[in-house]
């Protein structure tokens, strides 16, 4: 079940120390803002670096694997960025040591001295390597919105979900062997329910809650279809639903 990054990412590693411990950080924090766009810090916490083959080919366009996910088969699940009901982002237990792992390398490949991404070449959509503020580690990102006029842009950090503020001339080229792993991240929506509101909006109340509902809880995902990139999931904690208990406690509707 699931697709194990022991496939993309370890079978190239080598000279990993057998039984080296790998920590994975769980806890998220949501913040709020005036935009409900604005994603919560996750802080991944490097512990274990592991060499790679780097001889890989260089690359035309720069893309990344996407994670294909079976629709009505379980997966468990650690949820990284929570928005609303509607609007959350999430990663597969299985890989999270592996995953973790590779973070970690990526803080020994990028460096503030690391080639800068060509200015000329940023655009939507340009997929580079950035750091982010809230721990000062590098990620793989994808660039979301326009340049301002402080020379600022947003990028999305695609392997967990937030999003986050950096200069142009900070975003770094990005090696032709990171686009090799798949997206970690998966964006998600609670299947079946609605906002209980008259604006149709998810408010406070139903963040609170859903976050009290999922925050380091163990959980898992059935997907029921995948609409323009999200997947459209039953979420549960063990057997309980959560759109269920949303609906129940008058945070939603069906």
């Amino acid at each position: 079940m699931g697709i194990p990054l022991s496939q993309t990412l370890l079978e190239k590693a080598e000279d990993v120390e057998e039984g080296a411990p790998v920590l994975i950080n769980r806890k998220v924090k949501r913040v709020f803002s005036d935009s409900s766009d604005v994603m919560s810090p996750v802080k991944a916490v490097p512990t274990q670096a592991v060499k790679v083959d780097e001889t890989v080919e260089e690359v035309d366009s720069l893309e990344v694997p996407k994670l294909e996910l079976k629709m009505k088969e379980k997966y468990a699940v650690t949820m990284s960025v929570s928005v609303n009901p509607g609007d959350f982002w999430c990663n597969l237990l299985e890989n999270s040591e592996e995953h973790q792992i590779y973070q970690d390398l990526l803080q020994e490949r990028y460096t503030d001295d690391s080639d800068v991404a060509p200015e000329s070449e940023v655009e939507i959509g340009y997929i580079c390597v950035a750091k982010f503020c809230d721990d000062e580690q590098y990620y793989r990102v994808r660039v979301v919105t326009e340049k301002n006029d402080c020379g600022k842009l947003e990028v999305l950090l695609f392997d967990y979900g937030n999003i986050t503020s950096v200069k142009v001339s900070e975003l770094k080229k990005i090696r032709a062997e990171d686009l090799v792993l798949p997206q970690q991240g998966i964006h998600c929506k609670v299947a079946g329910i609605a906002p209980d509101s008259e604006d149709d909006i998810w408010d406070e109340k139903s963040y609170s809650r859903f976050e009290e509902l999922t925050f380091t809880k163990d959980l898992f995902i059935v997907p029921q279809k995948l609409d323009h990139q999200t997947y459209v999931v039953d979420l549960c904690e063990n057997e309980n639903s959560i759109g269920e208990l949303l609906v129940q406690g008058g945070y939603a509707k069906k």
